[in-house]
Formats: C-alpha cells, sequence, structure tokens
C-alpha cells in the first residue's frame, strides 16, 4: 500500500482463477489462510475470496470484471504503476466466430485492497520492479504495525 494512512474499513480480495492445477489451489488456500489471520490480528476488517476466468473477450465481458479490472487500472493510473504484463489484452483466435478479437487475460492470483474511498492498491502490479501478492501481504503487516506504534509525544 502507498499510505500510512487508514481511511476507512480494510477490506482485502483475493482474486484467483478459477481453473487452476492442484499447486496453484494450495497456494490460492495457502494465501486466503495468511489474509483470514491478519483479519483475526485486526490488520484489515475484512477479507473475501473470488474466482475469474482466465481471460474473457473483451466485447462480451462480465460486467462486475470489467468494472474490477477498470477500477484496477485507474488506481495504477492515480498511483504511476502498470498492471501490464500480469493483466493483459491479447488478440486471440475465437473459433466459434471464426476470427481474431481481442481478450482480457487475468493473472492466476490478484490482492486487491479496499478501503473507504475504493481502491487502494491491487497487487501484483510494476512500478521500477514487480510487486507480487506476497509483497501486498507483507505492505498489509507493515501498515498494520505502523498503526499500532504509539507516538511518544502524544503518550499520557
Amino acid at each position: 500500500m502507498h499510505s500510512n494512512k487508514r481511511e476507512g474499513a480494510i477490506e482485502v480480495v483475493l482474486y484467483e482463477r478459477s481453473e487452476l492445477p492442484p499447486p496453484s489451489q494450495d497456494r490460492a488456500d495457502s494465501l486466503h489462510e495468511r489474509l483470514v489471520e491478519l483479519g483475526e490480528r485486526g490488520l484489515v476488517d475484512t477479507v473475501s475470496r473470488n474466482e475469474w476466468r482466465k481471460r474473457m473477450p473483451v466485447a462480451d465481458c462480465d460486467r462486475d470484471i470489467r468494472d474490477t479490472y477498470l477500477a484496477f487500472r485507474s488506481w495504477a493510473d492515480i498511483e504511476g504503476v502498470r498492471l501490464t504484463p500480469f493483466f493483459q489484452t491479447r488478440e486471440c483466435f475465437t473459433p466459434a466466430e471464426g476470427e481474431h478479437t481481442d481478450w482480457l487475460v487475468m493473472p492466476a492470483f490478484c490482492l486487491a485492497v479496499y478501503d473507504g474511498t475504493g481502491v487502494a492498491a491491487v497487487y501484483p502490479h510494476t512500478d521500477e520492479e514487480a510487486k507480487t501478492v506476497e509483497d501486498g501481504l507483507q505492505a498489509l503487516l507493515d501498515e498494520g504495525s505502523a498503526d499500532t506504534i504509539v507516538d511518544p509525544l502524544v503518550a499520557d
């Protein structure tokens, strides 16, 4: 996360592809367990888990996924970071239509952090280097630690 100031309730959503091979599914389960632990420690207020398809045609994209992706892109633009190469638009051949169309390709895992103002962070993303879902978990831990530090000038 890019801010140490908490704007409101912190909601964390783990997005994952709906069809993952067993090792990746185990990783998703582990990530979710770690997020639940953050909730139990009071570092986040809400934890949820959503599935999305690996890819979907841009022209016929699920409205919720489209809106989520657009919110992520808006956050990335504001923060000056990139969602690529994790989120991509690719031209793919559609056998049913017999032509090439643009498809939105989603990462296997994504961690989105929401506060009272909307999207607060998206992992993975790239600034000078790649920031992974694990980096997002660490940022949540770091922010939680910062919230518990008492300022000696203010303490009674």
